[in-house]
């Protein structure tokens, strides 16, 4: 006859380790999945928050560029971030190198596993800084 394969071996097997590699199978599949879904998670709150800070800052720089007020300005940065769900965390204006406007957002990332993973649990909030020109 021929040879027989692997796979017909452990089709063929009573002591069970065909169904031992399966099981070990789905959960290794699993474990990257939670980790493609929690990188995909920060990425993302890496980029909201990037993108949120810069948007902020630009709109600090033209409320500034209206109203001559900083208050105003710092308030319209406050509110771009409330409004899409960023944590506005700092905001400086820089008078020595021409008007710029410092913004500082934040945004956590919604994770499975990093959250409880000494090493990767600093990966779950992300934080950008932008700069705007008022000029």
């Amino acid at each position: 006859m021929g040879s027989t394969t692997t796979i017909r071996k452990y089709l063929n097997s009573e002591d069970g380790s065909f169904m031992n590699t399966v099981v070990f199978l789905v959960i290794v599949i699993i474990f990257v999945g939670i980790i493609i879904i929690d990188g995909t998670s920060v990425f993302y709150a890496n980029q909201a928050a990037g993108d949120g800070s810069q948007k902020a800052a630009n709109l600090a720089a033209l409320e500034y560029r209206q109203s001559r007020n900083d208050a105003r300005a710092e308030t319209a940065a406050g509110d771009y971030c409330e409004e899409k769900n960023l944590d506005f965390l700092e905001f400086n204006v820089n008078r020595t190198s021409g008007l710029t406007f410092d913004v500082v957002c934040g945004k956590p990332a919604k994770t499975y596993t990093f959250k409880y993973l000494p090493g990767l649990k600093n990966l779950t909030y992300q934080e950008s800084r932008s700069t705007s020109s008022s000029l």
